[in-house]
């Protein structure tokens, strides 16, 4: 049953994530944040030739999951991080959501003390400058942190592509419409978007966003 679960998960994002990246002008550096236990960046993986990849960053914060990632995700072009990313660098703890119990669910609460959980940004994972970024974001209402933390990053690449993760539950507890997640990467380099339901699989493009 487990090929199913593989062809079924995101199958119409992922797709199109993977063709947004093979169209970049140079090989990108994939930076997958929220890696969770590696399943995305081996699909995505899956559906590009080598030379499209240079090299591949996956962050994630719960360390049962991180247990599992370093045993996906383990070729040499991979550096694997503990932690989570905001937009600035210090210490955090995963807090459980009211509306779910699930260790998918948990956000990351930024402490002033050392809690064990490093944070950081993307601009300071040390890509050179000038790579091509594909970043993938799922960060439980942090998003909007993590661009910004990724902004110097994303304004020196020849070319971008992002895929941000949009929960009504999330954008609820957060105030943040997702809306500002593409409004904020617009602001770095005119972008198009393309919005996929996994519940459905409807699709349709987002209208401009240039003022």
């Amino acid at each position: 049953q487990m090929p199913d679960v593989f062809e079924q998960y995101e199958p119409d994002a992922l797709d199109h994530f993977a063709r947004a990246i093979a169209a970049l002008p140079s090989p990108a550096t994939v930076i997958d944040c929220g890696a969770d236990v590696g399943v995305f960046c081996r699909l995505l993986l899956s559906k590009l030739a080598p030379e499209k990849v240079d090299r591949v960053l996956a962050v994630e914060p719960n360390d049962r999951s991180f247990a599992l990632l370093q045993r996906n995700l383990s070729d040499d072009n991979m550096t694997l991080f503990f932690g989570a990313v905001s937009d600035c660098a210090g210490f955090g703890r995963l807090v459980t959501p009211d509306y779910s119990d699930g260790d998918h669910a948990k956000f990351l609460e930024v402490c002033a003390e050392d809690t064990g959980l490093p944070v950081f940004t993307v601009d300071e994972l040390g890509i050179t400058p000038g790579s091509a970024i594909a970043l993938k974001i799922d960060v439980e209402g942090a998003e909007l942190d993590v661009l910004k933390g990724a902004a110097a990053t994303l304004g020196a690449a020849p070319g971008f592509v992002a895929q941000i993760e949009a929960h009504p539950d999330v954008a609820r507890r957060t105030g943040v419409d997702p809306i500002e997640f593409l409004r904020f990467c617009n602001s770095i380099k005119p972008c198009e978007w393309r919005a996929y339901n996994e519940k459905t699989r409807e699709s349709f493009d987002i209208p401009s966003l240039a003022e």
